[in-house]
C-alpha cells in the first residue's frame, strides 16, 4: 500500500472505532461487546500496515470499548483485565489522553465494586497524567475526571470536596463544544446522584431533569442511569405516583438494553420504593410485573 492508501486506510479505521464507541449508547452489551472483538480482529490483521504506536493508540481505544460492555454485563474481572490492557498499550504508545480514559474506567469499575477511595486514586492520577495538557480534548477529560472525583467524594459524605470539584468541572465546561464524553448532560446527571446523596432531594430532580432533556432519545443507557435516580428522588420525597411513572420508563429502557449493570441499579431501586412505601399494593404491582428479577 501507498503511503497516501495506508492514510486513508488509519482515517477510516478511526471513523470506525468512533462509530463503535456511538454505538455503545444505545446498543445492548452483547452486541457492543460483538463488535469491540471483531475491531481487535480487524486490527490484528492490518497491523503491518499501521505504525506501531497508532496501533497501540487503537487497541487502547478497543480495549476501553470492550470493557464499558463487560462493565454492563457485569464480569467485574473481565472488565479490569481489559482497562489494564488498555492502559498498558497507551503507555506504549506514550499517550496521555488515553492512558487518562483507562484510568477513569478503572475507577467506574472501581465504584461499582463499592472501592471508593480506590476510585479516587484512579482519578488522581488520571488528572496527572493529562493536568498540564492543552486543548479543547484535554479539557473535557479534565472536566469529566473532576465530576467524577466528586460523585465518589459524595459517596464517602465529603461534600466540601464534591462542591470544590463539580464547580470546577462546571467552569471548565463553559469553555467547551458538545462533545460525546462529557457535555452538560453528563454533568447534571453526575451532579444530580451527588445531590441526591446528600438528601438534596428537589435540587437532585431538577438536575436530573435538565440532564433528560440534554440526552438524544436513542442514548439509552444514560437516559437510563438518569431515569433510575431520578424516580429514587422521588421517592424519598414520597411523591410515589411521579417515582412509578418515571421508573417505569426506566424499566422499559432496562429490559430493553438487557444490561446486568442496569438491572442491578433498578433492584437497588426497588427497596428504595418498599421502605418509602411498604405496603402499598401500586408498588408491589410494579415490582412484580415492571422490574427484572435475579
Amino acid at each position: 500500500m501507498s503511503a497516501s492508501e495506508c492514510f486513508q486506510l488509519q482515517e477510516s479505521f478511526t471513523h470506525s472505532v468512533n462509530q463503535a464507541w456511538q454505538f455503545s449508547h444505545a446498543s445492548r452489551p452483547e452486541q457492543v461487546l460483538a463488535v469491540g472483538h471483531a475491531l481487535r480482529m480487524l486490527l490484528d490483521y492490518i497491523h503491518t500496515l499501521l505504525s506501531p504506536r497508532v496501533h497501540a493508540i487503537f487497541s487502547a481505544s478497543i480495549y476501553n470499548l470492550i470493557g464499558s460492555a463487560l462493565h454492563h454485563l457485569d464480569a467485574s474481572e473481565a472488565e479490569e483485565q481489559m482497562y489494564a490492557r488498555a492502559y498498558a498499550a497507551a503507555s506504549e504508545a506514550q499517550d496521555p489522553w488515553h492512558q487518562a480514559q483507562s484510568r477513569n474506567w478503572q475507577a467506574i469499575a472501581a465504584n461499582f465494586a463499592g472501592r471508593y477511595s480506590r476510585a479516587i486514586q484512579y482519578i488522581e492520577e488520571a488528572y496527572r497524567l493529562i493536568e498540564e495538557q492543552e486543548g479543547e480534548e484535554f479539557l473535557c477529560s479534565k472536566a469529566h475526571l473532576l465530576a467524577n472525583w466528586a460523585y465518589n467524594a459524595a459517596t464517602l459524605q465529603d461534600y466540601a470536596i464534591v462542591q470544590e470539584k463539580l464547580e470546577i468541572s462546571g467552569q471548565m465546561l463553559k469553555a467547551l463544544t458538545p462533545n460525546d464524553e462529557f457535555d452538560t448532560a453528563t454533568w447534571h446527571q453526575i451532579a444530580g446522584n451527588c445531590t441526591l446523596m446528600n438528601g438534596r432531594y428537589n435540587e437532585a430532580i431538577t438536575h436530573f431533569e435538565q440532564s433528560l432533556a440534554q440526552f438524544p432519545e436513542h442514548w439509552r443507557s444514560r437516559r437510563a442511569l438518569t431515569l433510575i435516580p431520578l424516580a429514587e428522588a422521588y421517592a424519598k420525597k414520597r411523591e410515589k405516583e411521579a417515582s412509578l411513572v418515571i421508573a417505569q420508563e426506566a424499566a422499559s429502557e432496562v429490559h430493553t438494553l438487557s444490561s446486568k449493570m442496569l438491572m442491578n441499579r433498578l433492584l437497588e431501586y426497588q427497596h428504595v420504593l418498599i421502605e418509602a412505601f411498604p405496603r402499598d399494593p401500586g408498588v408491589r404491582k410494579f415490582i412484580t410485573h415492571a422490574a427484572p428479577t435475579r
